[in-house]
């Protein structure tokens, strides 16, 4: 009979068993109910002895009576051409009839579509289907018939399928490859199934992970302390074929759901991050000037009134300079408006320049600008606005050779019990500020007729 087809029911399959004489028997009594053995010593394993003593439809080895490495083995098998599934099993497990009955049944495909991965020992079944080849199965298993069982079983539907032995290589392969499912039993040598999952939920660089844990143990406790570990599922053994594969495409469809929850989630927060931005910024537009990047009028008057509400309430001083650029129109006219806005630009800095970090500066009008200075009373407002005043004065904007020079008058005013609003205390400053042109331009005058002359250009 050619390898890789079925064995009809009415014919017993020849198994080939290389193995020790002292095992024979007990390997035969877990497979000579269904199926013919030929028990051989691995020195035999050749393909002469294949072709001689064949055909056979599947080769068990016990893994531990063998000098020759599996790959050599699997040379042996190809060479004679046979296409003959093999087997591995260890000595020292318990020998599942039902498992490798199943095993013997189930393994239809050449012994060519498993491949060996040497760089780090896991196995990769070949897929078809690329809506299933988007989700890896990672199956580990010490129990080299359960796992190529298994294997099969699902590289058969089309998956993309990873194998390890242990917890430990099983976390290598998934840092390699990554993967959707993982499809563990439950006790392994160096790592068991649990303390795998537990490693993986524990890092969040592995990602979304369907964890099904396939195990012949049923106490409630174990049960209970696997889920608490993480684990997603269930299988008992022995399985109903049916029944993993069903396991398995829920699996994906949770793993496909969390990913795709995920996926919205970082759109959300990029959205959230990105209209954070853009608030910030819609603020800073309503709030300052765009030409000097001052505050603007608006905000100015909301800072005003609230530090003339704490000043009311706890009887602290609160001062304002109201400044006007002297002969702006004539700047404006004699050499332009660029040079206009660059004057407007270098006084809200000379003013920022002079006032104190707790001061707000800000531009009311066209040439118009606002100083609140909390906690200040009238005379110390006024040295700040000569400070202004001077540094000013000493601005130059340059257009064509020619060159412009500014000044400011500033009017000074301090709240009291006796201004009904902040707006009051703003028009005595603009008051003050009036008296300062009355009084030659580029000087400070306070609301008590105070005024502070300066050489006028």
């Amino acid at each position: 009979m050619p390898g890789g087809m079925a064995v009809p029911e009415t014919m017993i399959p020849r198994v080939l068993c290389f193995t020790t004489p002292d095992d024979a028997e007990r390997l035969a009594s877990a497979i000579l109910v269904k199926h013919e053995m030929v028990v051989a010593p691995t020195e035999l394993l050749t393909p002469d002895f294949l072709r001689d003593r064949g055909p056979f439809q599947a080769v068990l080895i016990d893994a531990d009576s063998t000098a020759i490495t599996i790959r050599q083995i699997k040379k042996v098998v190809e060479k004679c051409r046979a296409g003959i599934p093999t087997l591995l099993h260890r000595r020292g497990r318990i020998l599942n009839p039902d498992a490798l009955v199943s095993a013997l049944r189930e393994f239809k495909i050449n012994a060519g579509s498993v491949s060996e991965d040497a760089s780090n020992g896991s196995r990769r079944h070949e897929r078809t289907d690329p809506e299933k080849a988007r989700h890896s199965i990672l199956i580990v298993d010490d129990d080299p018939v359960m796992l190529k069982l298994i294997s099969t079983i699902l590289a058969r539907d089309n998956y993309d399928v990873l194998t390890a032995e242990n917890g430990v290589e099983a976390l290598d392969v998934i840092r390699r490859n990554g993967v959707s499912i993982i499809v563990s039993d439950l006790d392994m040598p160096e790592m068991d199934g649990l303390d795998l999952c537990r490693k993986i939920r524990g890092d969040e660089t592995f990602g979304v992970i369907y964890f099904v844990m396939v195990t012949a143990q049923s106490e409630k406790a174990r049960l209970r302390e696997a889920f608490d570990s993480g684990v997603d599922d269930f299988v008992p053994k022995p399985f109903d074929r049916d029944e993993l594969l069903l396991r398995v495409r829920a699996g994906i469809r949770t793993v496909e759901l969390e990913r795709d929850l995920f996926r919205r989630k970082l759109e959300i927060q990029k959205y959230n991050a990105d209209m954070a931005v853009l608030n910030a910024r819609l603020e800073q537009l309503a709030s300052t000037d765009e030409l000097t990047g001052l505050l603007n009028r608006r905000q100015a008057m909301v800072k005003m009134s609230e530090f003339a509400e704490l000043s009311s309430r706890y009887g602290i001083p609160l001062s304002c300079l109201v400044c006007d650029l002297d002969h702006f129109k004539k700047t404006n006219d004699t050499f332009g408006h660029a040079v206009g806005d660059r004057v407007l630009v270098k006084s809200a800095k000379a003013i920022t320049k002079s006032i104190r970090a707790t001061d707000i500066a800000s531009r009311i009008g066209g040439e118009e600008f606002l100083v609140i200075c909390p906690n200040t009373d009238l005379e110390s407002a006024r040295i700040i606005a000569e400070r202004v005043r001077e540094n000013v004065e000493k601005l130059v904007a340059n257009q064509d050779n020619e060159s412009a020079f500014t000044t400011v008058s500033i009017g000074v005013a301090q709240n009291n019990p006796s201004h009904q609003s902040p707006d009051l205390v703003i028009k005595e400053a603009d008051d003050a500020l009036y008296a300062a042109k009355a009084a030659g331009r580029n000087c400070v005058c306070t609301a008590s007729g105070n005024i502070q002359h300066a050489t006028v250009r």
